[in-house]
């Protein structure tokens, strides 16, 4: 659980400034791999746009 926050509060510091923001949100959303799909709701719970 402590790596699945890491990774989605690091691709947020990365990519939230991104104009491909929503669309790395969906590719992971959409993932096919679960442990991935996990780092969905990380990434968008601290978008605060």
């Amino acid at each position: 659980m402590n790596t699945t926050k890491l990774v989605g509060s690091t691709l947020y510091e990365l990519h939230s400034t991104s104009k491909k923001f929503n669309l790395i949100f969906n590719n992971l959303s959409s993932h096919l791999s679960d442990s991935i799909r996990c780092y969905a709701p990380y990434l968008k719970s601290l978008d605060k746009k």
